[in-house]
């Protein structure tokens, strides 16, 4: 009978034991989003990474070239075309435009 009492009387103290580690692992956690919200990068387009200068794990700042990205529907493509193929483009080249 004694045992039981002696457990009764516990409770409480466990109870606030438990209760304070809830609110730390609480606090861990939303620092945790916190740190998570703050290492995610977003374009505001759609578009297809080109080159990274980072990796993964790397603490940046601000300011700091990541890499480089292109918009989907705005690429740069080069191509070689024979200049005769280009006639209806000699105006454009005259005069020093590209």
């Amino acid at each position: 009978m004694q045992r039981i009492t002696n457990i009764q009387e516990l409770v409480p103290s466990r109870m606030a034991l438990k209760k304070s580690a809830l609110a730390s692992a609480q606090a861990a956690l939303a620092t945790a989003f916190l740190m998570l919200e703050k290492s995610e990068i977003k374009s505001g387009f759609y578009g297809f990474v080109m080159a990274k200068q980072v990796e993964v794990g790397e603490y940046v700042n601000p300011g700091q070239v990541l890499g480089v990205m292109y918009e989907k529907d705005a690429l740069d493509v080069d191509i070689r075309v024979p200049l005769e193929e280009l006639q209806w483009l000699g105006s454009v080249f005259e005069n020093g435009v590209r």
